[in-house]
């Protein structure tokens, strides 16, 4: 991500739409793994800390993070952290009960391969990797270059990813299917209209951010009721080493 988008990622992973979805796809597929409290946790490409923080409900959490301006983000939210690059993890084999990476393989400084050799190497036996991503290669903009991505992965692509490495999927499905027009729509603005910089995190009025919000309960209620989500713009995966 380019260095000007932490102070706004930092501000708005507390309310913005899409942030909080997150975590609530998240607790959704952490409860579904029946995952005991007081687990020791890591959470690799952090960021400036926002989920790190809200992991903490499910134990010991340490953030990993190769950005020293989004570690000193982390740092105001009192988080645990090291900085390093997520290639080669300075820590202990065989040490966590989860190790989460949220929106992280898709970016240019990560070699997807050596992550996933690292969280296999990492995680005690029978612990949970749980990973989210961008999908869908049609869809990328600008918006993907600001985040210093170098690809969106197919959804199919992840499962194979996984397997390959040695984890067991456990559940893999879509997310952001009810928000997916929106999403649609604002990609073929940034296709036509090919602007040199976009904002990374769109700000949306409180009545919009409530509006998308409501749209996520309709992703969750499908979740709930174990209907695999058609598409959306990301995907989520619990696995098991």
């Amino acid at each position: 991500m380019q260095q000007s988008q932490y102070q706004s990622m930092f501000q708005a992973e507390s309310a913005h739409w899409w942030f909080v979805a997150k975590r609530l796809f998240v607790m959704f597929f952490l409860k579904e793994s029946k995952l005991a409290k007081n687990n020791k946790i890591l959470d690799l490409g952090c960021g400036t800390g926002g989920m790190t923080q809200f992991l903490q409900s499910w134990g010991e959490v340490t953030g990993v993070e190769q950005n020293s301006k989004a570690v000193d983000f982390c740092k105001q939210r009192k988080l645990r952290i090291i900085l390093s690059s997520i290639n080669k993890i300075p820590a202990n084999g065989n040490s966590f009960d989860l190790i989460t990476i949220f929106d992280v393989l898709y970016h240019k400084r990560v070699d997807e391969k050596a992550v996933l050799k690292e969280a296999n190497r990492l995680l005690k036996k029978d612990g949970y990797l749980l990973i989210t991503d961008c999908v869908l290669p049609f869809f990328w903009s600008v918006h993907d270059e600001q985040m210093m991505a170098k690809k969106r992965f197919h959804k199919r692509e992840l499962e194979d990813l996984l397997t390959t490495h040695g984890f067991k999927i456990i559940r893999s499905n879509y997310l952001y299917f009810a928000t997916f027009p929106f999403f649609v729509l604002q990609r073929m603005i940034l296709k036509i209209f090919k602007p040199k910089q976009v904002r990374t995190v769109d700000q949306v009025s409180p009545i919009l951010n409530s509006m998308l919000l409501l749209l996520i309960k309709i992703d969750l209620f499908l979740l709930e009721k174990n209907i695999s989500l058609p598409i959306g713009s990301s995907v989520i995966i619990l696995a098991k080493r």
